[in-house]
C-alpha cells in the first residue's frame, strides 16, 4: 500500500513538472496566408493556408498571434490594418510571396526589374485637392515589420492637416523594408524616438500639389502652403531619446522624392515640448530629390549621420517657389531655443538646388549647432537663384569642434550675388578641399550673417573669385577653363587628372579622412577634394524620364 502510494505520489509530480515545462516552452511562431479577391487564388474559410487562404481582416482579428508571420497573395486590399493589439500583432511581419520576391530587383528601393506584383493596398478613396486623409496601417505594438507591400495613401494625394501619415508608427521597434509608400499626406509618420528602421524603399508624391514642380490648377505651391513630408519624426509619445546610432532612427537605402514639404524632418524638439528630442539618427545611401522644401530638415536632432546619399532637384523654371535647399539646420521663430550637435556629413553628392547645401537658420547670432564634421561631399550647380544676396553654399558652425575637410565645391553661383563657404569662426578646421567659381562673395566668403569668418583655412585648391585664401593655398591652373584639372566638367566628373595641380597637395589626415568619397584609401600627401586620384566614378542619376506616377 504504501508502495502504491508512493508510486502515485510520483506520477502526480512527474505530471506536474511536465506540464509546468510545456507551459514555459515558446509557442512556435506560425506562417498565415490571406489573399485579396482578385488574387490567383481567392480567400475561402479560416484555414489560412498557402492552399486555402483566408481574408485579411481574418488573419489579423482571429488567426495570427504574437511572433507570427502573415504572407499575402499578390492582389488588391482594400484594408486599412490598425495592428494594436500585443497578443496578436507584436512582433508580426507582413510580407509578399516569397515567389513575388525572388523576381524583382531593387535599386534604393526602386523596382529596376522584374513584373512587381506585390500585394497592393489601394487606400482610401478621394477626390483631387483634398486637405486630410487617413492611415492606411497604423503600428501600435512593437516588433511588427512590413516588407514587400504597395501602399498607396489614396487615390490622389492629399495634404496632411492632421497630421496623420498613410504609414502612422505610434511604437517600436518597427521596420518599413523593400515597400513603395505613395499619394500622401505625410508618407512615414514616426512619432516614437528609436527603433524605427524605414529600408530599400520608394516614398513619392506627397500633398495635392504633387508631383514636382508642385503646380495644381495652374496654381504654384507656395510658402505657406501645407508641409508634407516624405517622412516625418516628431517624438509625441514622448518615447525614451536613443543613446546609441544602433538604439537610434535609421533612414537606409531609400528613395524618397516629390515630397510637398522636406523629404525627411525631424521636429520633436520644436513641436512635441521643449524637453522632448530625438538623437541619433542615420540616414545612409539614400536618393532624396525634388521636394518641395529641403531635402533633410532638423529642428533640434543632435548625433546625425547623414552619409552616402545623393540628394538634387530638378528644372525648377516651372515653379521658382520650390525648393529650399539640401540641409537645413533650424532654430526657426516658432522654436528658437533647438540645438543641433555633432553631425558627420560624407560621402554625400549635393546638385541642382538655387540655394544652398547645408545652413543655419537662428533668431539669434548663435548657430545653434557644434561639432559637424563635413568631409568627402560634392557639391556642384547649387546656389543658383539664392531667395537673399549674399547666401553662401555652406555655412559651418562656428565652433572650434567643427571641421570642413576634403571636399569639392564647384559652379555653385548664380545671377543673384552669392558666396562659397562661410567659415563663421571655423576657419582653422577647413583643410584640403578644392573650391572653383563659388559666387561673387568668394569661394571663402567675405560674407557672414550673424557671425564672423575667422580662423585661417590651410592647404586648399582656389581657382575663381578670392576674397581670402588662408595658408599653403594651391592656384596654379592645369588648363584654361578647367584649372583644377578635373576629368571633364562636362559629364560632371569631378576625379582628378594624374597633372592636377590638386594631387598630392594636402596633409595628412586620420581616420575617418583617410579614405575618399569613393572609399579609395588616401595616399599621404593627400589629395585635396573629394576624390583621392585612381578611383572609379560614380556618375549622378540623370532625371527620369519614365517615373511612373500612380493615381
Amino acid at each position: 500500500m504504501l508502495a502504491q502510494f508512493g508510486m502515485k505520489k510520483w506520477l502526480v509530480g512527474l505530471a506536474v513538472m511536465l506540464t509546468l515545462g510545456l507551459a514555459s516552452m515558446p509557442l512556435e511562431a506560425a506562417t498565415w496566408y490571406a489573399s485579396a479577391p482578385n488574387s490567383s487564388t481567392a480567400p475561402t474559410g479560416t484555414a489560412c493556408t498557402s492552399s486555402v487562404p483566408c481574408t485579411l481582416s481574418y488573419a489579423l482579428g482571429t488567426k495570427v498571434v504574437s511572433g507570427d508571420t502573415l504572407i499575402l497573395f499578390s492582389g488588391t486590399y482594400t484594408d486599412t490594418p490598425n495592428l494594436n493589439t500585443a497578443s496578436k500583432h507584436a512582433n508580426l511581419t507582413i510580407t509578399a510571396m516569397p515567389s513575388v520576391i525572388s523576381g524583382l530587383t531593387f535599386t534604393r528601393g526602386v523596382v529596376t526589374s522584374g513584373t512587381d506584383n506585390r500585394p497592393y493596398f489601394s487606400g482610401y478613396t478621394n477626390s483631387p485637392g483634398a486637405a486630410g486623409g487617413n492611415p492606411v496601417f497604423t503600428i501600435a505594438v512593437s516588433g511588427v515589420t512590413l516588407s514587400y507591400l504597395r501602399i498607396r495613401g489614396a487615390t490622389y494625394p492629399w495634404d496632411d492637416s492632421g497630421p496623420t501619415g498613410v504609414v502612422r508608427i505610434n511604437s517600436y521597434p518597427f521596420t518599413l523594408d523593400h515597400t513603395e509608400v505613395w499619394n500622401g499626406g505625410i508618407l512615414a509618420m514616426v512619432l516614437v524616438a528609436q527603433g524605427v528602421t524605414i529600408s530599400n524603399s520608394h516614398l513619392h508624391n506627397s500633398s495635392h500639389w504633387a508631383p514636382w514642380p508642385f503646380v495644381y490648377n495652374g496654381n504654384q505651391k507656395a510658402y505657406g502652403t501645407p508641409d508634407v513630408h516624405g517622412i516625418a519624426i516628431t517624438n509625441y509619445s514622448n518615447s525614451p531619446v536613443a543613446t546609441s546610432y544602433n538604439q537610434g532612427i535609421k533612414i537606409l537605402n531609400n528613395t524618397i522624392h516629390d515630397a510637398g514639404g522636406n523629404g525627411i524632418q525631424e521636429n520633436t524638439n520644436c513641436y512635441a515640448g521643449q524637453s522632448n528630442k530625438v538623437a541619433y539618427v542615420t540616414i545612409d545611401g539614400n536618393e532624396i530629390y525634388n521636394s518641395a522644401k529641403q531635402n533633410w530638415d532638423s529642428k533640434g536632432t543632435s548625433n546625425v549621420i547623414f552619409s552616402n546619399n545623393l540628394s538634387w532637384f530638378g528644372d525648377h523654371s516651372g515653379n521658382g517657389n520650390i525648393d529650399y535647399g539640401h540641409v537645413a539646420i533650424n532654430s526657426p521663430s516658432d522654436c528658437s531655443w533647438t540645438q543641433m550637435n555633432n553631425w558627420e556629413i560624407f560621402n554625400n553628392v549635393f546638385y541642382g538646388s538655387i540655394r544652398y547645401v547645408s545652413m543655419w537658420n537662428t533668431q539669434d547670432n548663435s548657430s545653434h549647432c557644434t561639432n559637424h564634421h563635413t568631409y568627402n561631399n560634392l557639391m556642384y550647380d547649387n546656389n543658383k537663384n539664392v531667395a537673399f544676396a549674399d547666401d553662401p553654399v555652406f555655412k559651418m558652425c562656428g565652433d572650434a569642434g567643427s571641421t570642413f575637410y576634403g571636399n569639392t565645391m564647384v559652379n555653385n553661383q548664380g545671377s543673384t550675388r552669392s558666396g562659397g563657404l562661410e567659415t563663421a569662426g571655423s576657419g582653422n578646421n577647413v583643410k584640403n578641399n578644392i573650391f572653383v567659381n563659388n559666387g561673387a562673395d568668394g569661394n571663402l566668403s567675405s560674407h557672414c550673417y550673424k557671425c564672423s569668418n575667422t580662423g585661417t583655412p590651410d592647404h586648399n585648391y582656389f581657382n575663381g573669385t578670392n576674397t581670402t585664401t588662408g595658408t599653403n593655398a594651391i592656384t596654379t591652373c592645369y588648363a584654361t577653363g578647367n584649372c583644377a584639372g578635373f576629368v571633364s566638367l562636362a559629364a560632371d566628373d569631378f576625379r582628378l587628372l594624374s597633372a592636377s595641380p590638386a594631387r598630392n597637395a594636402g596633409v595628412t589626415l586620420a581616420a575617418p579622412y583617410s579614405s575618399d568619397l569613393l572609399g579609395l584609401a588616401r595616399a599621404a600627401p593627400f589629395d585635396l577634394g573629394a576624390y583621392e586620384y585612381g578611383g572609379a566614378v560614380v556618375p549622378p542619376p540623370a532625371a527620369p524620364a519614365n517615373l511612373r506616377i500612380v493615381r
